[in-house]
């Protein structure tokens, strides 16, 4: 009985230590990812110029210019349209090049009024806020 119990207590002490190990791996890569992907995107609508590809956030130090007229927008940045605003909640590199974005103003994807939106590269949505509207559309995302 002594032997079970002292197999049971290594087994429980080396699956504990498998799991922190793995939880020190697993979050520096996600704090990587949620610092180094960027999407852009192509908004247009009441208010913004047409082509315009550079947009108003906060707290714009989750961006990266690309020099050709662009920037890439990162997880937790706020993009300003002055009518509405929504949030980045990730951005995703995986398997399909993706973001979540969220707004307390309505999003209209499809048929649906939501706050928060799943889009693939291609994919838009529509903001409308203060009697205004925008269209949302995810061009790209990069990473480094």
């Amino acid at each position: 009985m002594k032997k079970k119990k002292k197999l049971l207590t290594i087994f429980g002490v080396c699956i504990a230590l498998f799991l922190v190990l793995c939880i020190m791996i697993i979050l520096p890569i996600r704090d990587y990812h949620d610092k180094n992907t960027w999407a852009t995107f192509l908004i247009t609508g009441d208010g913004i110029a047409e082509g315009q590809t550079r947009y108003d956030c906060t707290p714009d130090r989750n961006v990266i210019d690309y020099g050709n007229g662009t920037k890439g927008y990162g997880k937790g940045e706020t993009i300003l349209l002055g009518f509405a605003s929504f949030e980045i909640a990730r951005v995703d590199i995986g398997k399909e090049e993706s973001v979540v974005i969220t707004s307390e103003q309505d999003l209209l994807y499809g048929e649906q009024t939501v706050h928060r939106v799943y889009l693939r590269s291609g994919d838009r949505c529509d903001l409308k806020g203060s009697g205004k509207s925008a269209v949302i559309t995810l061009v790209d995302v990069g990473y480094r």
